[in-house]
Parts: structure tokens; sequence; C-alpha cells
């Protein structure tokens, strides 16, 4: 037995031998070929299956890059309410690496960058936009909208993809709350701020607003109808029975060319008034 398996063993290193010096055979007869032209099959095979000098596979490093979230592919998200997801949903929205910039008007300098997954998240026009052409990473908005609207906004929106509790946007001042509104319906994300948007209308309903306010409003306009009305109507009540501190002000302001909006806006109110005034004058008559 032990005869055997020597001579087996005997055989296996010979028939090694034999297998190895045949395959070095080859390589030492033939002769090194002499170029005939110019290479022109580019040398890219070797690069996908060599290592680099730390011992990386450079492979496996080019299948991570494919598997990275580029500028150039498409990804789906629908519009979601983030306020209903919970802290691993709205972190993996919040983490898009690729980053969309938002314009106002003309400007060539940014107001803010966000991920591009939480925006499509929160914004329709977004949406609208990126499903039309999604390798354009910017959104441009009217100029007429207010840039610091825009921004707290924005900063809203990425608080709320990062942080582990929900935060909330609360009404700041009339001026504000106005462009933030109409900032949010450019944006298509008027559901957020339905709070704010019905309070700026009830205090239209019950003031005269300042001159800045009177701007805001009409900057807005029409994007945003509802507001600028309700302060017409209100306006035209106050201004036509005599509520009005300073009526001969407010006449000044919308005989002014930029103003016209609120002009147009309160005349069939002032019209009407005009008309009840006059019945009850022929009446008492």
């Amino acid at each position: 037995m032990e005869q055997q398996f020597g001579l087996s063993l005997r055989r296996g290193i010979a028939a090694r031998e034999l297998h190895n010096t045949s395959l070095a055979r080859p390589a030492e007869r033939i002769p090194r070929a002499e170029p005939s032209g110019p290479l022109t099959t580019p040398l890219t095979i070797q690069s996908r299956v060599s290592r680099s000098k730390s011992g990386e596979d450079i492979g496996a490093t080019e299948k991570e890059a494919r598997n990275t979230p580029s500028a150039l592919e498409r990804i789906t998200q629908h519009v979601v309410d983030f306020r209903t997801l919970d802290l691993l949903e709205r972190h993996t929205i919040g983490s898009d690496p690729v980053m969309i910039k938002i314009f106002v008007g003309t400007d060539t300098e940014p107001v803010c960058e966000i991920p591009r997954r939480a925006l499509l998240a929160v914004s329709r026009t977004m949406q609208t936009q990126y499903y039309i052409t999604f390798t354009y990473l910017q959104l441009r908005l009217p100029g007429a909208v207010d840039n610091n609207a825009v921004l707290r906004l924005m900063n809203w929106v990425k608080c709320n993809f990062t942080t582990q509790k929900l935060c909330y946007i609360r009404a700041f001042d009339l001026v504000k709350d106005i462009q933030l509104c109409h900032a949010a319906r450019e944006l298509g994300m008027e559901t957020y701020i339905q709070p704010i948007f019905y309070a700026v209308k009830d205090t239209l309903k019950d003031i005269a607003p300042d001159y800045d306010a009177l701007d805001a409003l009409q900057a807005s306009y029409p994007t945003i109808t509802e507001l600028l009305e309700t302060c017409a109507h209100h306006l035209a009540f106050m201004y036509f029975w005599g509520y009005l501190k300073d009526p001969e002000g407010l006449e000044g302001y919308v005989e002014e060319r930029k103003n016209q909006k609120l002009f147009a806006a309160m005349k069939p109110h002032v019209e009407r008034h005009e008309e009840k005034y006059l019945r009850l004058l022929r009446g008492s008559l």
C-alpha cells in the first residue's frame, strides 16, 4: 500500500512538473511580434480588473459609483405630506446628495439649495418641471416672489427632513405672511401653510392694512386672488362710509399706475356701496 501510494505521489509530482513545463515553453518560443501600425483598441478592460496602489479593487469602486444617485439619473419621488412620514422615511428623502438651486426672477445668485428628492416631495411646481427636464437642476420663480419668503419656506422644509421632531412654521407678521403665502403658492406648497393663509384672510377682513401690506398683496396677484379681493372688499366699505383715517392717502395710492390692481379690485365694491347709499337716500325722501 505504501509503495503504491509513493508511486502515485511521484507520478503526481512528475505530472505537475510536466504540466508547468508545457505551459512555460510556448511563451519562450513565441517571438515578440513587431507592431504593424498604431494601436487603435482602447485599453479599458485592464482598468476594470486591476487594483490601485492601496490594494483597492477598482472594479468594485466603479460599481459603487454606478449605484450612487446621479444628477443624470431620473428618480421617482411623488409628492407626499412629510408630516405623515416617520423619521427614517423623512431622513431618507432628505439625504439625496443631488441639490436643486432655487432662483427668483433674473437673479444670478440662488436663494438657496435643497436636496432634489426633498423638493420633489413637497413642491408640485418642481414635480412638473422635473418630469419634463429631469437634468435641469434649477427652479426659477417669478420676480414678484420675495426672496426671504422662499428662504424661510425652504429652511423649514430642510429642517423637517433632517431633524427628529417635526418643525412648525408659524405666523410672523402680516407683510411677511402674505409673502410666505405667495411663495408657497408659486412652489405648489400651499397645503402646508393653510393655517397662515386663513389667518391672513381673517385679518384683512377686520383692518385697513398699511401700504407695505398692500404692496405685498398686489405682488401676489393674480397668483393669489383671494387675499387682494378680501382686502379690496373691506377697504371699499371703510373708504365709502368714512371709517378710514386717511382716505385721501388711499386715493393717492390707488391712482398710481403700479397700484391699479387694488384700484380695479375696489372699484366694483365702491360702486355697489354708492348704489346702496342712493337707495337709502331715495327712501328717506
